[in-house]
């Protein structure tokens, strides 16, 4: 997110420092209201099409 701020752009970074937070924030946001306020939080269920970044990976 520093680099963002300073104008750095690095080639191997896939998304910006600002939306990898904003990301970041949501996914943490929703998994703590889930589980301890058990609000719903349908974006933990798969791909939500906000995020279209997120990727799920499932264990078999």
């Amino acid at each position: 997110m520093l680099g963002d701020q300073v104008g750095y752009d690095h080639p191997e970074t896939p998304l910006s420092g600002t939306r990898s937070q904003q990301i970041t924030r949501a996914y943490v946001g929703d998994f703590f209201g889930l589980h301890l306020r058990a609000t719903p939080a349908p974006r933990l269920d798969g791909p939500a099409a906000a995020d279209p970044e997120a990727v799920f990976h499932r264990s078999s």
